[in-house]
């Protein structure tokens, strides 16, 4: 509310939703400077969980985000996500599911491959020097379809969606027979 008085005393009439995304962006890229400024890594941790505190309650859903099941990482979790994974800024990484860049604070945008459905959180990563793509990420051929993205990747981090994916009226059907045969799930 107070974001939304704010943007609207400073003679912006923006969209909610739109409003909300600028603000997490933002809470990205102060992740990215904590996370690059840090030597301790618990240091860098509590800073970031000290932002996430201060960060207004992102909690609008339009049948957009509901549809494209964008649920972001807060930056603490994407921060040890990282970690887990050792990301280091010169690692290769693929994030199929980027979103606003979270789970990609510790990379070079350069070193990164990354995808994300939704058009305002692409022009999000752009803004940090990323070049996403715009696949469907629950595409089997998606890593394929990228260049080839698993030659000389090093990482892959990702928050992927879960629940339920619809077409139209129906879930869609995921068949993974060639992982496991006769297996199918909706989710």
């Amino acid at each position: 509310i107070a974001a939304r008085k704010f943007a609207k005393e400073a003679g912006h009439d923006v969209d909610v939703k739109e409003l909300e995304e600028a603000i997490e962006l933002g809470v990205v890229k102060l992740a990215r400077e904590i996370a690059a400024a840090g030597e301790n890594p618990q240091d860098v941790y509590k800073a970031l969980v000290n932002l996430y505190s201060l960060q207004p309650r992102l909690g609008t859903r339009t049948s957009t985000s509901v549809r494209e099941q964008a649920y972001s990482t807060p930056v603490p979790l994407a921060y040890l996500a990282s970690r887990l994974a050792g990301i280091r800024p010169d690692d290769r990484v693929f994030e199929p599911t980027a979103g606003n860049g979270a789970l990609l604070m510790e990379v070079a945008p350069d070193n990164a491959v990354v995808n994300e459905i939704n058009a305002i959180r692409r022009k999000n990563l752009e803004t940090q020097g990323f070049k996403p793509s715009s696949k469907d990420a629950s595409d089997k051929g998606l890593a394929t379809g990228i260049n080839n993205v698993f030659t000389g990747v090093d990482v892959v981090v990702a928050n992927p969606p879960f629940g339920a994916v619809r077409e139209g009226q129906e879930s869609k059907v995921f068949d993974l027979s060639d992982i496991q045969p006769g297996y199918q799930t909706h989710e």
